[in-house]
């Protein structure tokens, strides 16, 4: 008789079947549950139960955790590049084309263009 080979282990970021909160059930998170939070946790953007989850799935898990090394760096290269105004002419587009989105969602697509305000520069 042929032996029976072992059972494939899960791919990577398989999913558990439970609604519990990614880490608050005391076991290890999946890479399929914080994999949407690894740029937010290199980005310092996480409330503290994500961050808890995040961070307790990167002592185990070093394929995530060089995930995050790689935004960490896109993040600090980003950070290196000089700040570019728009041409002027953008703005007065873009300020045209919200204020024609907002009137088209007004009823009788009134707006009174006096209370729209330009941003502080």
């Amino acid at each position: 008789m042929a032996a029976i080979p072992p059972p494939e282990p899960p791919p990577h970021g398989a999913g558990r079947a439970t609604n519990t909160p990614p880490g608050q059930d005391g076991r290890a998170t999946p890479c399929a549950d914080v994999a949407h939070l690894l740029s937010g946790y290199a980005a310092n953007e996480l409330s503290d139960p994500e961050r808890t989850a995040v961070k307790r799935h990167l002592c185990s898990c070093r394929q995530c955790e060089g995930e995050v090394a790689e935004y960490r760096e896109v993040l600090a290269l980003a950070h290196t590049l000089p700040a570019l105004a728009p041409p002027p002419a953008a703005e007065t587009r873009i300020l045209r084309a919200l204020t024609d989105a907002v009137r088209s969602r007004l009823p009788g697509g009134s707006l009174d263009e006096t209370t729209v305000e330009r941003p502080l520069s």
